[in-house]
């Protein structure tokens, strides 16, 4: 038995095709089929239901794909260690990013990475706050980018700059003075569903401030909930750096400003801990 048997095993069981995998390993089918069958021989049990058209994992096979795949996984892991700590700048990074920041910054974010971290290479994922942090614990992420605080001991955080939040209201609105939230006292809270980081933040922003809960909407994005104003629905606390200008919306500052801590998040036993504080600090220095 060698790795390599493993992550055939591995790419097959998650493929559910023989051919599919002997494809993304740039090995001919028979060649895989042989060598899950040696690897059947020498374990002394049946790993796959072969039909002509279909795969299936025995019983014995999903028990064994379990442990294989937390083989195979610690091997890419221990190699991609090793070359971070030869050159933790010329590696690759496994970046998430919040919905509420990855349309509206991911741009400016990877232009500061080209031109100041040439060699390095990131692999990004969009996913909510609870989603980074669970990916973070379970090595699928090295890095994530979104609202700080974050409460978990074992990762280790980095301000980068302070957001502010605008009020995003009607066109109707434009010529009105708001100057804080009681002034839209009879107007309707639009937020963002649950699971958002935003919608927590704006809701302890309007519980301080005295304003009654939201309306009975719930949008799953930023760009859902500029629709919604648009069309007259209400308004919502709306970060700056999503303040984009459209027809039938206008954006205003209220006193005092609310704002959200943007951060970056990892694993304090991380390798790449130099990288991620260099990252931070040019971050820092254009903001």
């Amino acid at each position: 038995m060698n790795l390599r048997d493993l992550e055939y095993f591995v790419l097959v069981a998650e493929l559910k095709h023989f051919g599919k995998a002997a494809e993304k390993v740039f090995v001919s089918q028979p060649t895989l089929s042989m060598q899950l069958k040696k690897l059947e021989e020498y374990l002394g049990v049946v790993l796959f239901e072969r039909t002509n058209r279909q795969v299936h994992l025995t019983q014995a096979g999903e028990l064994l794909y379990t442990q294989a795949k937390s083989i195979v996984t610690a091997a890419k892991n221990l190699q991609e260690t090793a070359k971070i700590y030869r050159d933790p700048f010329e590696s690759t990074i496994r970046l998430g990013v919040i919905p509420t920041i990855a349309p509206y910054y991911l741009s400016k974010l990877l232009a500061l990475l080209r031109k100041n971290f040439p060699k390095l290479k990131v692999d990004i994922s969009e996913l909510k706050t609870e989603a980074i942090v669970k990916a973070l614990h379970s090595y699928e992420l090295d890095l994530g980018l979104l609202a700080l605080p974050i409460s978990e001991p074992s990762l280790e955080s980095i301000a980068l700059f302070e957001e502010p939040f605008l009020l995003a209201l009607p066109q109707s609105f434009e010529q009105k003075k708001i100057k804080n939230l009681a002034d839209l006292v009879d107007q309707n809270l639009l937020l963002l569903e649950e699971g958002h980081c935003l919608r927590d933040q704006a809701l302890q922003i309007c519980s301080e401030r005295g304003v009654k809960g939201p309306a009975d909407v719930r949008a799953t994005s930023l760009e859902t909930l500029r629709a919604l104003i648009i069309n007259n629905m209400g308004y919502t606390l709306m970060p700056e750096m999503a303040a984009v200008a459209s027809k039938g919306i206008c954006y205003k500052k209220i006193q005092p400003e609310p704002s959200r801590s943007i951060g970056l998040i990892f694993r304090q036993t991380a390798p790449q801990t130099l990288l991620f504080k260099a990252i931070a600090d040019k971050i820092k220095a254009i903001k």
